[in-house]
C-alpha cells in the first residue's frame, strides 16, 4: 500500500516552533525515482508512549477517505551509508540501533503555514471546516488548534499534516460523537 524509499541525503532539519519533533527533509530514492520527504525521527521514548507511526499513516490514509488533502506518504529506510553520512550532532536525535522504517511525507513546494487569525470566509476557500472537524473527531486527533493548526496552504488548497496523535485511544478515554469527554 505504501512505497518504500531509501534515504540518500539529509537536506535540512526543520526547526519547529511548536511540537516536540524536528522532522528531517531528506532526498530519497525509490521505484518512482527521486523525491524529497519530510521524515519524522521519533526517539525511543516517543515510540514507547504511543503508536505514533501508526497514527501518522492511519491519519494520512483516512484523510483521503474524507476527501481531504494530505501529502503522499511512504516508508523511508535509513541504511548504513545514509547513517554514516550524518553529522555527529545528529546522533542525539537518532537512535542508531533503531533499524525500523521511518514515516515520511512528500515535501510540498510553495506552501505557507496556516496563518493565525485567518478569517472564516477565507478559510472556507481552502477547506470544508465541518469535514475537518468530523475527520479530527473520527481519528481522535487532539493535536490541531489555533496554536498549532497542522495545515499547509498552497495557492488554492490546504494539506493536513502531523497525525502522530491520531487514534489515541486508551482504557481511560471515552468520547461522545462531538469529541467531548463523557
Amino acid at each position: 500500500m505504501f512505497q518504500t524509499y531509501q534515504a540518500r541525503k539529509l537536506i535540512r532539519v526543520i526547526e519547529a516552533k511548536y511540537g516536540h519533533t524536528q522532522p528531517w527533509v531528506i532526498l530519497c530514492e525509490g521505484a518512482n525515482g527521486w523525491a524529497e520527504f519530510v521524515v519524522k525521527v521519533f526517539t525511543e521514548s516517543h515510540l514507547s508512549e504511543k503508536p505514533r507511526v501508526h497514527g501518522e499513516f492511519a491519519g494520512s490514509w483516512l484523510a483521503t477517505e474524507f476527501d481531504l488533502l494530505t501529502p503522499e506518504v511512504a516508508w523511508v529506510e535509513f541504511d548504513q551509508d545514509f547513517i554514516q553520512s550524518l553529522a555527529p550532532e545528529l546522533e542525539q536525535k537518532l537512535d542508531f540501533h533503531d533499524d525500523r522504517l521511518k514515516f515520511g511525507s512528500k515535501a510540498l513546494r510553495n506552501f505557507q503555514h496556516f496563518p493565525p487569525g485567518l478569517k472564516h470566509s477565507q478559510f472556507k476557500k481552502y477547506l470544508p471546516i465541518d469535514r475537518l472537524f468530523a475527520f479530527d473527531n473520527f481519528i481522535r486527533n487532539p493535536d490541531r488548534g489555533s496554536h498549532k493548526p497542522n495545515l499547509l496552504l498552497t495557492n488554492s488548497e490546504a494539506f493536513l499534516i502531523d497525525h502522530e496523535y491520531a487514534l489515541d485511544i486508551d482504557s481511560g478515554s471515552r468520547w461522545n460523537i462531538v469529541g467531548s469527554r463523557i
